[in-house]
């Protein structure tokens, strides 16, 4: 649905810009294979191992929102710099850390719920690291992606099983 959306959008502005009318419908279709592989790569990937991996993604992570901020390194649209050219494609590095803050906080609470109920104090070392992240984006500025991040993991914490008043605690510190 939404490459047929993307492609019916998008005619008019491919055949103005690139003189090709089906430009970005075409190259939208030629990104889905690189997209499927990662799909299926992420699908055959043991949760076990990305549990082992969930602090070096969150480097990761953290490496890539610090580096879009280096002057020279990332690329300014419209006043805001959170693109990083890659080849021929502009990565929007608040998309990839956010699965990375996810993965790291995926791991961190499936270890708090071996060990039991989810305690506020098990919440210090998450949110300092997703603070850490607000300040990144903000910094670009990217508000937006901020929120989706904010909401993201809260969600994770009400699925998890954080008791209402600590989430309700960390809403309004939020």
């Amino acid at each position: 649905i939404g490459i047929v959306m993307m492609g019916s959008a998008s005619l008019a502005i491919g055949e103005q810009d690139q003189g090709q009318a089906t430009y970005y419908l075409v190259r939208q279709l030629i990104f889905l294979v690189p997209a499927g592989a990662a799909m299926a790569a992420a699908l055959l990937t043991p949760l076990d191992r990305l549990r082992q991996w969930a602090p070096v993604v969150l480097l990761g992570s953290i490496f890539l929102l610090v580096l879009v901020l280096l002057p020279g390194v990332g690329r300014e649209i419209n006043g805001a710099t959170r693109l990083l050219p890659v080849g021929m494609i502009n990565l929007q590095v608040s998309e990839v850390a956010r699965v990375g803050f996810m993965i790291y906080l995926a791991a961190h609470l499936v270890r708090q719920g071996e060990k039991g109920a989810l305690t506020l104090s098990a919440l210090v070392a998450p949110a300092v690291v997703i603070s850490m992240a607000g300040v990144l984006l903000l910094a670009q500025p990217d508000f937006g992606a901020l929120v989706v991040l904010a909401v993201t993991l809260g969600s994770m914490l009400l699925v998890a099983g954080i008791s209402l008043s600590v989430f309700l605690l960390l809403a309004v510190v939020v």
